[in-house]
């Protein structure tokens, strides 16, 4: 009995290892196999679209957007597939569907007035670009980038309605304020005093514009400091907070002053009593600027100089050199 249960056992394993064989063979030639295409109508038709099948895709989504008026997707890559072809009227027709189906109206709006740029309609398209910015429109590559405006690009209304998105999107880049520090910019030799080199300073404008970051370090390596200024449209001053090596934080309030921007915070004097500091840099010319630290103890009657340092542009192969060894 033993000796026949075991030969059952064995016939029984066999089996079972024959069946998963047959199986992992079956799953790795129906790996082989094409797919199936989509017998889904929505999954046919985004394929199409996908594949840039224009001429498929419209058929396709034409049916589906037809056979149900509220599938705004459907009637939105319908508009998409006839502005493919270049067909601007039945574009235009498709994208105001799909609008009415609750498509989203920035979306639509913006379509419909790169529909009727190449359409030939400047005025219409014009008017749906403006409805779009008001609308919420931030797509500034879009206006700046997209061949379908080339026709509108240089009418003063549509670089009205750029700069009205750079207002929203890049401020930085627009308004003048931000470019009052810009002087400053580049890798300086700081000289104190004048032809005496005692630090360097690497000058940045960050953050689109927004900021401008300095990482001062002194050539010894004794001293090191840097600072964060920008421009505050909400309470319309500079601000910079400076950081150094010994554990120093400053925090200062500016405006410009003709070319110049000039900074106060208030602090102590040698003797520890209170005192007003201003900083004020001066471009003297387009590769020199002056910084300038003053102190007063008196509410800025008089002012005694601290700091008196000319900051020297270094030349183009030099900070070449430096940005390669930071």
């Amino acid at each position: 009995m033993v000796g026949t249960q075991g030969r059952w056992m064995r016939s029984l394993r066999l089996g079972l290892l024959g069946v998963l064989l047959s199986l992992a063979w079956s799953q790795a030639f129906a790996a082989q196999e094409p797919a199936a295409p989509p017998s889904d109508p929505e999954a046919k038709a985004a394929a199409l679209f996908a594949a840039k099948d224009w001429a498929g895709a419209i058929e396709a989504y034409d049916a589906i957007a037809h056979a149900r008026p509220g599938n705004a997707q459907a009637w939105f890559n319908l508009g998409a597939s006839y502005q493919a072809l270049g067909q601007w009227e039945q574009a235009f027709e498709t994208y105001t569907q799909a609008g009415d189906a609750g498509y989203s109206p920035v979306a639509v709006a913006t379509r419909l007035s790169r529909v009727l740029s190449r359409w030939g309609k400047k005025d219409d398209a014009i008017a749906e670009l403006s409805k779009a910015v008001k609308l919420g429109l931030t797509r500034l590559e879009v206006m700046e980038k997209d061949p379908d405006f080339e026709p509108i690009r240089s009418d003063p209304r549509f670089a009205s309605l750029v700069l009205e998105v750079k207002k929203k999107v890049d401020p930085c880049s627009v308004a003048p304020e931000y470019g009052q520090l810009a002087f400053w910019v580049g890798l300086w030799e700081v000289q104190v005093p004048v032809g005496t080199a005692v630090a360097t300073s690497r000058i940045t404008s960050i953050l689109h514009g927004c900021a401008i970051h300095e990482d001062f370090t002194q050539n010894d390596g004794a001293y090191a400091g840097q600072s964060l200024s920008a421009w505050s449209a909400a309470t319309k001053q500079w601000s910079q907070r400076y950081v150094d090596s010994r554990g120093e934080v400053q925090e200062w309030t500016g405006q410009a002053e003709g070319a110049s921007v000039r900074f106060l915070r208030e602090g102590q004097g040698p003797d520890g009593k209170p005192a007003r500091i201003r900083m004020t840099y001066t471009p003297e010319g387009p590769d020199r600027v002056r910084q300038l630290i003053e102190r007063s103890g008196d509410q800025g009657k008089t002012w005694t100089p601290e700091f008196d340092g000319l900051y020297v542009r270094q030349a183009p192969e030099k900070e070449k050199a430096s940005e390669s060894h930071p």
